[in-house]
């Protein structure tokens, strides 16, 4: 049990595994809690259709014109206001992987990035085994998405480099405490009917994929299951949208006489993203 004087307390429950448990009244938009994830992963599909992300923290790579356009499919290429864009002032801080090119918003996600998993994954080959790994996934796996086999990937990577194995493997094996034919039930939901055949695809796709030693545990027909079912529960998807970020924005700063065309402005901005 972990308790301070923040209003809240970390304890582990057999069931329901690791639990946050308020001990003081909280006001409407209070920050309770913050933690940066284990591991997280953009979305296949999202990154397959161009949206720009960085590939360590997740945060848009995109200026608020470039993603208007983007998703109006060019009928809007020039935004008002955009002074007020959250990331004008960040992009000459964008740093690319010199092998494989993904981006990075800066240095110190790239390093981290690198030296957590990225150096186990960072494939410049298009036709390496990765590649083909998550291209299965998207046959088993259509949006609107919830889960990524790369997530799963990271997940490992993080583990086989970490400075400590086995605590790496433990603060996983603490998510999952759930029994198999729960771990079947939730597999089963993640990839439909034919779920048993394509576990085994995905498991031999990672092994083959990627050096295994410290995390071998998890790639045991059991293991992967259960980590698949651990993805499952656990993983949260977060919608990031430089586009919203910028409204939020305009509507702190404009004065009343520019509200009008902005409103207007965002009106025709989202009825062309619905066309």
């Amino acid at each position: 049990m972990d308790t301070d004087d923040k209003g809240y307390m970390i304890t582990y429950d057999p069931i329901k595994g690791k639990c946050l448990v308020a001990t003081k009244h909280f006001k409407v938009d209070d920050v309770i809690f913050t933690e940066e994830p284990f591991v997280s992963c953009q979305f296949s599909w999202n990154n397959l259709y161009g949206y720009r992300a960085c590939n360590h923290c997740l945060c848009p790579l995109e200026t608020t014109s470039e993603n208007i356009a983007r998703l109006t499919n060019a009928a809007i290429t020039e935004v008002p206001f955009e002074e007020y864009c959250p990331i004008k002032d960040k992009t000459q801080n964008y740093v690319q992987c010199e092998s494989c090119k993904v981006w990075y918003c800066s240095s110190t996600c790239l390093e981290t990035a690198y030296n957590r998993y990225h150096q186990l994954l960072c494939r410049p080959d298009s036709n390496d085994a990765l590649h083909y790994l998550e291209e299965l996934w998207r046959t088993m796996h259509y949006p609107p998405e919830s889960h990524n086999i790369m997530l799963l990937c990271r997940l490992l990577a993080t583990i086989e480099l970490s400075a400590s194995p086995q605590q790496a493997n433990q603060t996983v094996s603490n998510f999952c405490h759930r029994t198999e034919n729960e771990n079947e039930h939730l597999v089963h939901k993640m990839l439909g009917e034919k779920f048993v055949e394509q576990i085994e695809q995905l498991r031999f796709g990672v092994l083959k994929s990627m050096p295994v030693r410290e995390s071998s545990q998890w790639l045991t027909p059991t293991g992967f299951k259960s980590l698949l079912a651990l993805i499952g529960t656990n993983g949260q998807g977060v919608g990031t949208s430089v586009f919203h970020q910028w409204i939020n924005n305009c509507k702190k700063h404009l004065s009343s006489d520019q509200m009008e065309s902005f409103e207007q402005f965002v009106d025709n901005a989202y009825e062309a993203m619905e066309q």
